[in-house]
């Protein structure tokens, strides 16, 4: 009977944990979590991927394709949620909180270099206008 309830209360954090990071554009940290570690990378790249061209044809149609392209998002993200939470209940996985606490900092660091780069960049092209 506690197997039951533990895989039940894993199943149900991995796919909260898929969606919940999915929707942030790490799709795949909830197949990590499980252990999967190899498909959680390669979904995680093909949602980068993904990002990647809706962000340029989003841009080239002016916004347009964004109609398109936001409910696919929200589509794709529950259905791996919904795919995860089925393997775990086939497989019994059990998860791994590091692999999260894990890609989680390493996505903040990532953000806070982006972020500082892109005020550097601004930085540097006032300064070459003049403009400081």
């Amino acid at each position: 009977m506690n197997d039951q309830i533990k895989n039940d209360s894993t199943d149900t954090l991995a796919m909260i944990i898929e969606g919940v990071f999915g929707f942030f554009g790490l799709l795949g940290v909830g197949w990590m979590y499980v252990g999967d570690i190899g498909k959680g990378i390669l979904i995680m790249l093909g949602m980068w991927v993904f990002i990647a061209v809706e962000s340029i044809v989003g841009v080239l149609t002016g916004g347009l394709a964004m109609c398109l392209f936001a409910p696919i998002h929200i589509v794709i993200v529950i259905f791996s949620a919904i795919k995860l939470r089925d393997h775990v209940r086939q497989t019994g996985a059990q998860g791994s909180i590091g692999i999260v606490a894990v890609v989680g900092i390493l996505f903040f660091v990532l953000c806070c270099v982006s972020i500082f780069l892109g005020f550097s960049s601004i930085v540097a092209l006032f300064s070459n206008f003049g403009i400081n």
